[in-house]
């Protein structure tokens, strides 16, 4: 590590106390499997008590009992090790140097931790390597018998502030009926269903759990120099977090069923119902062919321009491919 990664990082001096915690530990770059994440894990996590798994998965059982798996992942897609200077005003945070800001999983990091302080019953599993392909729950899955006893499985790892993921990579890992007791159990903040789900962790389960999810904990631009966090989304999550009866999940889906559903993509192809709109589905689809047609022609021909641009804003191709296979 250099002198420059050594450098103490100065959180403001005027911070709420529930968020300070929260502040420090967006400072650290974790990438998988890194001397940063494993300084994180020993630092925030091994301390409540969580155990490591042989895969380094940590766990944590609170009560006795429960049916629920809390989710979320450590490591981040930080591209160096080190420390990074985090600014905080008006409710968000965000970072200064270019990397990404790590609430993608900071976020649920900090959200398990509280409920875990809180008492909140169930079983916490802090998992590593998603952001490299989700290795600590493949592990996981692949000793089922772990999951005994386990009927829905929460991770704390979507982008924004409303969704309940019932479809990861355009296949149905969650019921309807699950993702609208779960959003009674959140209120008054508005969470709803959503299909448009990618990969997290809970998505190497859906053939062992019955209910898998994941849940929006307030971040944004995830993966890229611009991630911003909306701390007061996330302070109020944690605020009914801790004071829920999830006594009324409804389970519903059968793990063990084949999943005949067509992805979204597929079935809005194939959908000749109009828009909410009114506007006809073919005249968009129309529009939107002739748009994405300009739009690659323009890139083709200004490709230079293109990439300039977007290392100007701060993307990579990284960022690209992340947004393709892992978006959340």
């Amino acid at each position: 590590m250099t002198r420059k990664n050594k450098r103490v990082v100065r959180l403001p001096a005027v911070v709420p106390g529930d968020v300070r915690e929260l502040l420090g530990m967006l400072t650290h770059k974790r990438p998988s499997g890194g001397a940063g994440e494993g300084a994180f894990i020993a630092r925030y996590i091994d301390p409540v008590g969580a155990l490591s798994d042989p895969y380094g998965n940590r766990w944590l059982t609170v009560g006795a009992g429960s049916p629920v798996l809390w989710s979320c992942h450590t490591d981040t897609v930080h591209r160096s090790e080190g420390v990074q200077k985090v600014l905080y005003g008006l409710g968000t945070a965000s970072v200064e140097g270019g990397e990404c800001l790590g609430a993608d999983d900071g976020a649920g990091v900090w959200l398990m931790l509280e409920m875990i302080r809180a008492g909140v019953p169930g079983t916490y599993v802090f998992h590593r390597d998603e952001e490299i392909g989700g290795g600590g729950s493949e592990y996981i899955a692949s000793m089922p018998e772990w999951l005994e006893g386990v009927r829905f499985a929460i991770a704390f790892d979507r982008k924004g502030c409303s969704d309940i993921i019932t479809h990861q990579g355009g296949r149905r890992c969650a019921s309807d009926a699950f993702a609208s007791s779960l959003a009674e159990c959140l209120r008054p903040l508005a969470y709803r269903a959503s299909d448009g789900g990618s990969f997290t962790d809970t998505a190497n389960y859906v053939s062992i759990v019955p209910e898998c999810t994941n849940i929006a904990v307030g971040y944004h631009k995830q993966h890229t120099g611009h991630e911003w966090l909306d701390v007061g989304h996330l302070v109020a999550l944690r605020d009914v977090l801790i004071t829920a009866d999830f006594s009324g999940l409804v389970c519903e889906r059968d793990p063990l069923a084949r999943d005949t559903e067509k992805p979204w993509y597929i079935r809005g192809w194939e959908s000749d119902l109009a828009w909410p709109d009114g506007r006809d589905v073919d005249r968009v689809r129309s529009d939107d062919a002739r748009a994405d047609d300009e739009m690659t022609d323009y890139v083709r021909r200004h490709a230079a321009d293109v990439a300039e641009f977007l290392i100007a804003n701060g993307y990579r191709a990284d960022d690209i491919d992340d947004y393709i296979f892992y978006g959340k």
